[in-house]
C-alpha cells in the first residue's frame, strides 16, 4: 500500500530534522575544532549545500512555499517570487545535492576516524562516532519517513524504492 503523500509536512517532523541538521553541523565543527581550515571548509560546505539546495532544488519543487520535511521549502519562498516547475531540473539538481549531502555526513566522520587513529583521544572517538550515528539517523528517518510521503519521490535520486 502506498503511503499517503503530505501536501505539507507535519511541523513536528520538521522540527526535528532540522534539530538532526544542527546536530549534525555542531558535531562536526566540534571534531574540527583543532583545525581552522578544516572548521572554515566544513562552514564553507554547510553553506554552500544550503544555498545550492535552496536555489537549485527547492524552487523547483512542489513543496516551494510549503513545509517540507527539512523546511527549506519556505526558506526558498522567502528568497525567490517564482515557483519554477520544470522536474527534470529538479532531478538533476536533486541528484548532485544528494552526492553534496554524503560529502557533508561523511567529512567530519573521516576527519574523526583519522584523528583518532592518531591520537586515540576518547573524546574525539565518542565524537565521530555520535556524528555517525547522526548521519544514519538522518538518513533513516528520511528514506522511511520522508521520503515514501513526498510527492517529488519519483523524481527524487534520494529515495531508495
Amino acid at each position: 500500500m502506498k503511503p499517503t503523500e503530505y501536501s505539507e509536512y507535519p511541523l513536528i517532523l520538521v522540527i526535528a530534522r532540522v534539530f538532526m541538521l544542527s546536530a549534525i553541523v555542531i558535531t562536526g565543527l566540534i571534531i574540527t575544532y583543532n583545525s581552522i581550515i578544516l572548521v572554515y571548509s566544513y562552514l564553507f560546505l554547510v553553506i554552500f549545500i544550503l544555498f545550492f539546495t535552496v536555489l537549485f532544488v527547492c524552487r523547483f519543487c512542489c513543496y516551494f512555499g510549503k513545509l517540507c520535511d527539512k523546511g527549506f521549502g519556505k526558506l526558498a519562498k522567502l528568497i525567490f517570487k517564482y515557483h519554477l516547475v520544470d522536474y527534470k531540473k529538479f532531478q538533476f539538481y536533486g541528484n548532485i545535492c544528494t552526492v553534496l549531502i554524503i560529502i557533508f555526513l561523511l567529512f567530519p566522520v573521516i576527519y574523526g576516524v583519522v584523528l583518532s587513529v592518531t591520537t586515540f583521544d576518547k573524546m574525539n572517538i565518542g565524537l565521530t562516532v555520535l556524528s555517525l550515528l547522526l548521519g544514519t539517523v538522518y538518513i533513516a528517518t528520511q528514506q522511511f519517513i520522508s521520503c515514501p510521503h513526498c510527492a517529488m519521490n519519483k523524481y527524487c535520486g534520494i529515495y531508495v524504492k
